[in-house]
């Protein structure tokens, strides 16, 4: 006949074969953790005040990386909202240029400019 087990049991089966799985390292610094809170609890309640969020923020990479995405965004989007003024008024100087009395192509013509020149002098 099979033996019916708790959920308690299963439970306890279960945490043991992770436990087993665990590194090494991981299970020596969750060790030396446990037995620093059971013989120094005031040097483990130290540890956590407000002097040490400051230095434990800097380790916190998901932190940092979601910090420097969003400053990275913000920046480019100040970029964005300064350049698009820049391109409103670049849009108007060249429809200004198209839509006046003469050709584009007397911009460029080497007397034309040296004749704007001289009248803009006087």
């Amino acid at each position: 006949m099979k033996k019916l087990t708790s959920p308690a049991d299963s439970l306890v089966r279960h945490l043991d074969a992770l436990a087993q799985q665990i590194p090494a390292r991981a299970a020596n610094r969750l060790e030396h953790r446990r037995k620093q809170v059971v013989y120094h609890p005031e040097a483990a309640m130290r540890q956590h005040s407000s002097l040490s969020l400051g230095r434990r923020w800097l380790h916190q990479h998901r932190i940092m990386a979601g910090s420097l995405l969003l400053a990275l965004l913000m920046g480019g989007l100040g970029a964005y909202h300064l350049n698009s003024d820049r391109q409103h008024t670049v849009g108007e100087v060249d429809a200004a240029l198209l839509g006046g009395d003469l050709p584009p192509g007397a911009y460029t013509n080497p007397q034309f400019v040296q004749w704007l020149q001289e009248h803009a002098q006087q």
